[in-house]
């Protein structure tokens, strides 16, 4: 029988592999060893068979934090130990990592490897992320077509490309099936039923594509933003606004993380919105982050996935990114279609989203646009089926 070795270092593509992994598992019976890292153990608790590591090396399980010595030595006892007929694995990080080391040892060992993408990048990031034909995978299982052409604008062969769709959006759908309502999902913050609920997916302070200082001013100015604008539709609507804040799990395993966000609060105090973190751990699971995106009257998000994840979810989503240039944007074209609204600026971003909630028709128009996205077909099936056709 085929053998698999899963593995990825990030949230994002850590959500894309578990639905394949589990597809796998229940619908072909291929024996499939999952490995967790620091940003994704958390996804996969739910999961049998998951490969157990010691704390340490679940901790430094992050290419930057780890020797080259270090994370080859590692790399290397995977293969000896599981003698994988195939390496399933999600987008590459641009920096030294654990995916990218797989990839290239498996091609030094004449391995088969897959690497689904779960997020749009232009061509230039996906040029760092596959800088060299030792870094390609046998297959890279595509969004859609717009993906598939910056993949080969970057130059990867347009052969080893397939669109099969992001296996994220699978759970994502299961979700918004599964939702039992507003006021179950948020009981543990005793929260009013009747106030206007929004829940902000930020982008971490603690980036792999910012510095520091430049990521905490976009995100002070972006929840500025949604103080100031949310306060407007409070007092219009004379109703109190919640606000639940889900960290990026970046933020909460950081050392500080959780403090920089709750002095981004207290920067922007406004008496008719009241702020709080869904979430202070990793552990903490009083809301769940689908269903208090399923609860909300409107989601924040920045340029992380989130954004696309709320299409799949039926949630209403707006993209709020003070300072930052919309061509950086992952999720450009879906702003350049309109699907998304969207602000990269203070005052555009009150103006946006005092419109979402006072004018109908613009309400509407948005809503529209998104709702042909819920529906969309299953790709864990697709990545699936790829596999199965290269063993």
């Amino acid at each position: 029988m085929a053998k698999i070795v899963a593995i990825t270092e990030h949230t994002g593509p850590g959500k894309a592999i578990r639905e394949v992994v589990k597809t796998l598992r229940e619908e072909s019976g291929i024996e499939t060893s999952l490995y967790p890292t620091a940003l994704t153990s958390n996804l996969y608790r739910d999961l049998p068979e998951l490969k157990e590591l010691s704390e340490e090396q679940v901790s430094t399980l992050r290419g930057e934090h780890m020797s080259p010595e270090s994370l080859d030595s590692f790399v290397q006892s995977i293969f000896e130990e599981e003698k994988p007929d195939l390496i399933l694995t999600a987008s590459i990080d641009p920096s030294p990592a654990i995916d990218k080391s797989m990839i290239r040892e498996a091609n030094k060992r004449d391995i088969l490897s897959i690497a689904v993408m779960d997020y749009w990048s232009s061509p230039d990031l996906y040029g760092k992320r596959f800088p060299s034909k030792e870094f390609y995978p046998t297959k890279i299982a595509s969004l859609d077509d717009i993906d598939t052409e910056n993949l080969i604008l970057s130059g990867i062969p347009k052969d080893i490309i397939v669109i099969t769709g992001n296996p994220n959006f699978d759970g994502l759908k299961m979700a918004r099936r599964a939702f039992e309502g507003k006021e179950k999902a948020f009981r543990p913050f005793d929260l009013n039923p009747t106030n206007i609920l929004v829940t902000y997916a930020p982008d971490p302070l603690h980036s792999d594509f910012l510095p520091f200082d430049e990521a905490y001013k976009i995100n002070r100015d972006t929840f500025d933003s949604m103080a100031c604008g949310l306060s407007r539709v409070s007092m219009d609507n004379r109703k109190k606004v919640d606000l639940a804040v889900m960290l990026h799990p970046k933020d909460i395993r950081a050392e500080g993380g959780i403090d920089s966000w709750k002095e981004i609060f207290k920067l922007n105090q406004a008496g008719y919105v009241n702020s709080f973190l869904g979430r202070e751990s990793m552990e903490d699971t009083r809301v769940n982050l689908d269903n208090a995106r399923l609860s909300s009257n409107l989601v924040m998000s920045g340029r992380s996935t989130s954004g696309a994840e709320c299409l799949y979810l039926g949630s209403p989503v707006m993209i709020l990114h003070p300072g930052l240039e919309f061509y950086r944007n992952g999720l450009n074209h879906f702003i350049e279609k309109g699907i998304i609204p969207a602000a990269n600026s203070i005052e555009s971003g009150i103006d946006q989203i005092y419109r979402f909630f006072s004018n109908s028709k613009f309400r509407e128009n948005c809503l529209g646009r998104q709702e042909v996205y819920k529906n969309q077909p299953d790709s864990s099936p697709r990545v699936v089926e790829l596999i199965k056709s290269m063993l």
